[in-house]
């Protein structure tokens, strides 16, 4: 496991966020995303990985023997959080993950949506999700197919849609999405 992790040498019980990096990043890439985690009270552990098997391994890693307990974290709260490519990331190790795999939340940032419809199940962890409908690079509609079966299948899911907005909504709008995301890990991973 390649991670840098942030938390605070007094902590105990924090929620757990793995912060996963966009395509050809690295886990330096993350670290601002991770210190605002950290800064609002969560274990982050930013990871380098280039599979979502990878992505998995690391939350099994971090649940086993309650290795995370070391850092401040509740490894029974663990969530995930990707822009971009590792936005895609998180969203399957969410949607596949089961026993030590298993997380409680994901958030995803511009990820790819449309091939995670089929894997949806009334089991899926919550989810909070930011598109803009103008992306470029990853087409708005899979976010609404998404949305669609999340609220199907009755998983909570909280949405942020931003019209005309691009592949990085939080250029735009970063204030309302941390106060949003912030709100809504405290309370799936508190």
């Amino acid at each position: 496991l390649r991670a840098d992790i942030y938390y605070d040498d007094n902590w105990s019980g924090r929620g757990v966020v793995l912060v996963l990096h966009g395509a050809s990043g690295r886990k330096e890439n993350v670290r601002g995303r991770s210190l605002k985690f950290q800064s609002w009270g969560f274990v982050a552990v930013a990871l380098n990985h280039d599979t979502e098997d990878e992505v998995s391994a690391a939350v099994s890693w971090l649940r086993r023997r309650r290795r995370v307990a070391r850092w401040g974290g509740n490894p029974d709260k663990i969530g995930t959080y990707g822009y971009s490519r590792g936005g895609n990331f998180s969203a399957i190790s969410s949607l596949v993950g089961t026993g030590n795999s298993a997380v409680q939340g994901a958030m995803v940032i511009s990820g790819s949506w449309d091939q995670h419809v089929d894997m949806v199940t009334a089991d899926s962890p919550p989810f909070f999700m930011v598109h803009g409908t103008d992306d470029p690079l990853v087409p708005f509609e899979g976010a609404q197919l998404l949305k669609q079966e999340l609220d199907r299948q009755n998983v909570r899911c909280e949405a942020l849609f931003y019209d005309n907005v691009g592949h990085k909504p939080a250029q735009d709008y970063g204030r309302e999405i941390d106060r949003e995301m912030r709100r809504f890990a405290n309370s799936v991973l508190s």
